[in-house]
């Protein structure tokens, strides 16, 4: 197994504005003609200033040229855009905004240190190969570190026990030796073994470490806590900390819904393996997504203009108070995209007209420069009578991903109604995402759409049978989440092909 590092051209667009923007929010297109478009925007700054909160754009101004910002090599791109600049004049709507973010390129020679504590289950269900696949994946993962990084091992039955005390990745023949003792009996002490995790995690915490509990379990928490929510307030104390968790559900009798609500509430990701054999696949993509963190403790915050209210969230959980939307990320990976798409109401505006919609101000962590970042800029928004000028100006990628998630929380309804037992209901509502998504792939010509669409078909197809649904609202579940977050899994592939080509189970216990 090799940790690779792919290297992509950057190029780095500068704007430069010097006039000063109009003491109002809405703009009249009489009265705008004689003016140069207008751009007002903070780049790259570490004591950024906010602007005027009445400054706008002429309505002159190419639309949305200024939310899509190109990074230089050592900063994020942030791309801050309304899906729709050009809105129908004359009547209160509702529009979509989408802020993604994308980690520049970094080497594995410049790369931040990783602290991670892993965590593997050996109670009495994961004997066999699921002991031994999980201790191969284990050793993949400690390979994957160098000198700088630090790992601990810490392995649970009914109670946590620390394998190898957190320490720096030097001696890996004897971290791999330990790895190897680990074999299976007894109960399933969950909360306690991360609990174990993250104090090893601390002890060589730092904010420019990469600090992380990966928590392997095939089965239901039965010592000490044990509910989804017991575990959520776990993981929202940890991310308070700094501390992310990963979980790996492995086979078909672990509680999705507590492994999904730790690592959800802690900003880590989550993986479903069916069998045992896909987990050195997935350590491998978890480990990569670890070595590769440029950005931390990433605020996203929108301020809606006067008269611009916000609506809620399409994906994830930011906090909302008054005009103000504000969201909290842990990570940005290098070469991935993390977004976030929220929908607002804006006030009739007659034809013509420009309003500001919002401001939105990023700030992070920067893992390379060590220093923090700031950008802020304005979203506008044109106003027309024409469909057609309407339809050519919406961003037909950010509005396929708002399309998406509004698909993905449908899905979700769709779960809830078939854990209640109403069959039918959640099979309409597959049925009808799946025929929605279709027309929305053609439209705005997304594949992502087009396979959400059969995705969703399947499980309509099959959401009645008692004896795959276990199997099925895991799959469907982890697909909401992996979607929501952006995680970069290959969710519409075929299982079969992380599978390896030799099967063979050993005897071990």
């Amino acid at each position: 197994m090799h940790c690779k590092w792919l290297m992509l051209p950057i190029f780095v667009i500068i704007l430069s504005c010097t006039t000063n923007p109009p003491q109002t929010d809405t703009v009249h297109h009489e009265e705008s003609k004689t003016n140069a478009p207008l751009v007002q925007l903070v780049l790259n700054t570490n004591d950024a200033k906010v602007a005027n909160d009445k400054a706008v754009v002429a309505d002159s101004a190419p639309q949305n040229i200024q939310n899509d910002l190109v990074q230089d090599s050592d900063k994020l791109k942030i791309e801050a855009l309304l899906v729709q600049p050009v809105l129908k004049a004359g009547q209160k709507q509702t529009a979509y905004i989408k802020v993604g973010l994308t980690g520049f390129p970094m080497t594995e020679q410049k790369r931040i240190a990783a602290n991670v504590a892993i965590v593997l289950d050996r109670s009495g269900s994961m004997s066999g190969e699921k002991m031994r696949k999980a201790r191969e994946a284990a050793v993949i993962a400690v390979q994957c570190l160098n000198e700088n990084d630090i790992v601990s091992i810490i392995a649970y039955d009914n109670n946590a026990r620390v394998i190898v005390p957190a320490t720096k990745a030097v001696e890996k023949e004897y971290i791999i030796n330990q790895i190897g003792g680990i074999y299976a009996d007894g109960g399933t002490a969950l909360y306690a073994g991360v609990q174990k995790g993250a104090k090893q995690v601390r002890k060589f915490f730092s904010k420019n470490k990469v600090n992380r509990v990966i928590l392997l379990s095939d089965g239901q928490a039965n010592v000490g806590p044990r509910t989804p929510h017991d575990l959520s307030i776990l993981g929202e104390e940890l991310v308070e900390e700094g501390i992310s968790v990963t979980t790996i559900g492995l086979g078909l009798d672990y509680n999705e819904d507590l492994m999904v609500k730790l690592a959800r509430s802690s900003n880590g990701n989550r993986y479903f393996a069916r069998t045992a054999q896909q987990l050195n696949t997935i350590f491998e993509q978890e480990f990569s997504d670890v070595l590769s963190v440029v950005a931390q403790e990433v605020v996203i915050n929108i301020h809606c203009a006067e008269g611009v209210r916000p609506i809620r969230s399409l994906n994830r959980d930011p906090m909302i108070k008054g005009q103000d939307i504000t969201l909290y990320l842990n990570q940005i990976y290098s070469q991935q995209e993390k977004y976030f798409i929220c929908e607002v109401e804006i006030p009739a505006t007659a034809v013509g007209d420009t309003r500001r919609v919002a401001q939105v101000d990023v700030s992070y962590a920067n893992m390379k420069t060590s220093v923090t970042d700031r950008q802020s800029n304005f979203l506008t928004a044109r106003f027309s009578e024409s469909e057609e000028e309407i339809k050519k100006a919406t961003h037909k990628e950010a509005m396929s991903n708002a399309l998406l998630q509004i698909a993905v929380k449908q899905n979700r309804t769709a779960i809830e109604l078939r854990d209640k037992g109403e069959v039918s209901q959640a099979r309409e509502i597959l049925r009808n995402n799946a025929e929605k998504l279709r027309e929305y792939a053609e439209e705005y010509d997304s594949s992502l759409l087009d396979d959400y669409a059969d995705s969703s078909g399947d499980f309509a197809d099959s959401v009645g049978d008692d004896a795959s649904w276990e199997e099925d609202r895991k799959e469907l579940l982890d697909q909401s989440e992996s979607l929501e977050d952006n995680q970069d899994n290959d969710l519409f592939g075929d299982p079969d092909d992380n599978l390896e080509s030799d099967p063979s189970v050993d005897s071990d216990s």
